[in-house]
């Protein structure tokens, strides 16, 4: 496995997550949790979230899990120049006390456009999915971002 951008959203990432940064006023991105995902050239084919959970990939189920609504805030799009790309990337996120009465093994996180704020699985555009790979234990699981950003288009 690695990381992808689903191929719904080649070309619009960048508008994606500029709406959610305070384009468009519902707008959210949303970061769900798998516990099981289809192989990469499978996964990036899925058009809606409801799509992607009908296939293999399962959506985590550990103690106090809640998909996250990244805020505002916490997006940050910069166009390079120099580089000649544009960088997207969020702040870190933690579930706190993840697990501990039911535990999970995850494979990966799945980052949707949810257009509304509270859209339904059928309307949420997976635009990128990274591994991550965790054992939930009732501790803080915390989804450390790379330095280089989320996602690099260019």
């Amino acid at each position: 496995m690695a990381n992808f951008l689903f191929n719904t959203s080649l070309g619009r990432v960048r508008t994606y997550f500029d709406n959610a940064a305070g384009g468009v006023a519902a707008a959210q991105i949303v970061a769900i949790l798998l516990k099981a995902a289809d192989t990469d050239d499978v996964g990036r084919d899925f058009a809606t979230v409801s799509a992607l959970l009908a296939g293999v990939a399962e959506e985590a189920t550990f103690t106090n899990y809640a998909r996250k609504d990244i805020e505002d805030a916490a997006i940050t799009v910069t166009v390079d120049n120099a580089n000649n790309w544009t960088k997207i990337d969020i702040t870190d996120q933690t579930w706190v006390a993840a697990g501990g009465a039911a535990n999970n093994n995850l494979t990966d996180v799945v980052f949707a456009y949810d257009p509304t704020g509270t859209s339904a699985d059928s309307a949420l555009i997976p635009l990128c999915q990274h591994d991550f790979v965790q054992t939930t234990d009732g501790s803080n699981l915390p989804l450390l971002i790379a330095v280089d950003g989320l996602v690099r288009a260019s």
